[in-house]
């Protein structure tokens, strides 16, 4: 429970900007739950500090982490937590400059969170993020507006009826008035 409560308050720290903090709850999440040898904690955990790192740039550590939760998510089935962990590995891929392996990845997580052939179909966050991340790649590296806005109606059909991602109804809104901007198109 301890190791619990100690990521949650890490993740409260994350949320509110202070990753100093964050990093702190995290890494003794980590360490209560390799103690107890609680497999799964330690994945949340490693996922958790996998995204400070990648906030702080530090993209090979971050993909490392991010990598280290997801052999640990296969290796116990917890197929529902894979899509967001590998969408961030391609974030890391992309900030590297490498956008077709970033972009290639991101399709992947994506294709992971909507397989219905999988043993796990992803939640509506997973696809969202998936599609948000797409919607980056085409507007800011291919300069594909269309290809873009056609992601962003995508995360708005999927956020409709969705309560716990209302926020993300707002980000699309915002990116889709500046994908509008810059095809010059004032609807």
């Amino acid at each position: 429970v301890v190791a619990h409560c100690l990521r949650f308050i890490g993740n409260i720290s994350y949320s509110t900007g202070d990753s100093g903090s964050a990093q702190r709850h995290f890494r003794e999440s980590l360490e209560i739950m390799k103690e107890i040898d609680n497999s799964l904690g330690q994945a949340f955990a490693l996922n958790n500090l996998g995204a400070l790192e990648l906030d702080n740039l530090n993209l090979g550590e971050a993909r490392s982490k991010f990598t280290a939760a997801i052999e640990i998510f296969r290796d116990m089935g917890e197929y529902w937590a894979i899509p967001k962990a590998l969408g961030n590995i391609g974030t890391t891929y992309s900030m590297e400059g490498e956008y077709e392996r970033g972009s290639e990845i991101t399709r992947a997580s994506l294709e992971t969170a909507r397989n219905p052939n999988l043993e796990y179909e992803g939640n509506a966050w997973d696809i969202a993020n998936g599609l948000l991340s797409l919607s980056w790649y085409y507007r800011h590296i291919e300069s594909d507006l269309e290809r873009s806005v056609k992601m962003l109606d995508e995360v708005l059909e999927i956020c409709v009826g969705e309560d716990d991602i209302g926020n993300t109804i707002t980000n699309v809104h915002l990116q889709m008035a500046r994908v509008r901007i810059d095809q010059e198109k004032f609807d």
